[in-house]
């Protein structure tokens, strides 16, 4: 009775969504997610397969429903990205509380992209100093900053580390797909940058191969 008085419910909830006013909206939508985020956190330890469910449930609904929302309503190109940037610093706190590495990561990877996207937005033309210090800085610091954190702390060491070292062949990439920058001197860069990603990796092999087992 209660599964299929709760999934009636959740149904006639779906179906008139749109038909509901903001702030019912709004509340509802806060109270499911809120709702599942509690039983994410209540179940983390005896059961990591619901908890990780029905955090990722909430987490989803968080971004998506609110982007809806502010869709519909035609809020302003601000206030989606600002919405956007909350729903990452949400993902990323759920998930150093947790110990859940992939919420870290995935707020991370959401703020990256937004990142990438007000660059797009804001500068019309970009030159290969430009695009290089646009990216590399920040994947410096993220590196730095998982080598820093990974002796107290190795899960959001270990995301760190990794998101740095994605950031790290972003720019390239980035010029090749969303730039008219020359083609070639950009995949030179690129093979140069995966080269000096190697030799980083094989002179740092004792260090970084002993921390990950």
């Amino acid at each position: 009775i209660l599964i299929f008085g709760g999934l009636g419910l959740i149904s006639f909830i779906v179906l008139n969504f749109n038909s509901f006013q903001i702030p019912m909206q709004i509340s509802i939508s806060a109270l499911f997610i809120l709702v599942c985020y509690m039983v994410g956190g209540v179940t983390r330890i005896k059961n990591p397969t619901i908890s990780y469910l029905t955090l990722g449930l909430g987490s989803i609904l968080l971004l998506n429903v609110g982007l809806f929302l502010l869709h519909k309503h035609e809020a302003d190109q601000k206030v989606i990205v600002a919405y956007t940037v909350l729903c990452s610093v949400v993902w990323m706190v759920t998930g150093i509380t947790a110990r859940m590495s992939i919420f870290h990561f995935g707020g991370w990877f959401v703020l990256i992209l937004v990142y990438g996207w007000v660059l797009n937005y804001n500068i019309e033309t970009f030159d290969w100093l430009g695009l290089q210090m646009s990216w590399v800085p920040v994947s410096i610091v993220l590196l730095w900053l998982g080598w820093l954190f990974h002796h107290n702390n190795k899960q959001m060491g270990a995301v760190l580390l990794l998101v740095g070292f994605l950031v790290w062949f972003i720019p390239d990439v980035y010029g090749l797909l969303l730039t008219d920058l020359p083609q070639g001197g950009l995949q030179l860069s690129l093979m140069l940058r995966i080269l000096v990603a190697g030799i980083a990796l094989f002179s740092l092999r004792k260090k970084w191969t002993e921390w990950v087992v």
